[in-house]
């Protein structure tokens, strides 16, 4: 399964469609800034490359301490939120954000290697949840369904693979 779209339920759509038009009437001026928060750095790294390589504003943290740390600053227009993760797991800090009234707005989109976590993640209001390992593909049409780049980028996303594998040959070795 690549990606579930996860249900909500009557006036929840109908204030979600609004918040959303909104939303996507202000980004057209703008480029999109996602928070991605996932306690492994390779998979930190792959997701801020795939994701600025396309026009992506692509800020990442290590737990849900760093990143509620980060939406105290600036509201992100997407997060993209581990599951399993230190501290807090995803589904706590996702919980906590829904109780803000300025960030419960916030899509989210679920990453897991875990099974028979849709449930939970729609009871939470997320989005969309991706089950790992998530290719590249898998990532920006999602994302990309939800909150769009103005001029998305994608024939200059084909050159960023010889950048990505240096990224990650980089990465990987700096963490041995």
């Amino acid at each position: 399964m690549d990606f579930v779209s996860l249900p909500q339920g009557g006036a929840h759509d109908a204030a979600a469609g609004a918040d959303a038009a909104a939303r996507r009437a202000e980004l057209a001026s703008r480029t999109p800034r996602i928070l991605a928060v996932d306690d492994d750095p390779i998979m930190r790294e792959l997701i801020r490359l795939h994701l600025s390589s396309i026009g992506y504003d692509v800020v990442v943290a290590e737990d849900a301490i760093v990143a509620g740390k980060m939406l105290l600053l600036s509201k992100p227009d997407l997060l993209l939120v581990d599951v399993d993760m230190p501290y807090l797991d995803g589904f706590e800090f996702v919980a906590a954000i829904k109780q803000d009234a300025e960030l419960r707005a916030i899509p989210v989109i679920f990453l897991t290697g875990r099974e028979n976590t849709e449930k939970r993640a729609a009871e939470l209001g997320a989005v969309r949840h991706l089950k790992k390992p998530i290719f590249a593909q898998q990532l920006i049409s999602a994302v990309s369904a939800i909150v769009t780049v103005p001029d998305m980028r994608l024939p200059e996303a084909k050159s960023m693979r010889s950048r990505i594998v240096t990224a990650l040959s980089d990465l990987v070795s700096t963490t041995r």
